[in-house]
């Protein structure tokens, strides 16, 4: 299977409102970088998605949906959330039967991947 990978980066806020006691400050409203890699199953190896498209495309429906002045809110949702958002667009672009795999780490540290065909 070939592949291709994107990379956007999102300054956002969110908060977790069930954090556990131990982290209990992850309830309030904070900012992150939400670094979003995106995988597209390609079938042929000549750019048959180009990067640079596919990265804007993302951008653009992440900042159109979510975004306020550049920022996207989440509010009390999470980079799994976020990662479903994404798979859901990409498929409804580029076709259902392509496997898609979409990983959104805060701050490039922590985060989540979902991966839907």
């Amino acid at each position: 299977m070939i592949q291709i990978q994107v990379k956007n980066v999102f300054d956002g806020i969110h908060c977790y409102a069930k954090a556990p006691e131990e982290v209990s400050f992850l309830r309030y409203p904070h900012r992150h970088q939400f670094v979003v890699r995106t995988t597209i199953q390609v079938y042929d190896d000549d750019r048959e998605l180009e990067f640079l498209l596919v990265k804007k495309e993302i951008q653009n429906y992440v900042l159109t949906g979510l975004g306020h002045d550049g920022i996207i809110d989440l509010q009390e949702k999470s980079c799994e959330w976020l990662a479903k958002y994404i798979c859901s667009f990409i498929h409804q672009r580029y076709g259902y039967e392509r496997v898609v795999s979409v990983s959104v780490f805060e701050d490039d540290e922590n985060g989540a991947i979902v991966t839907e065909r």
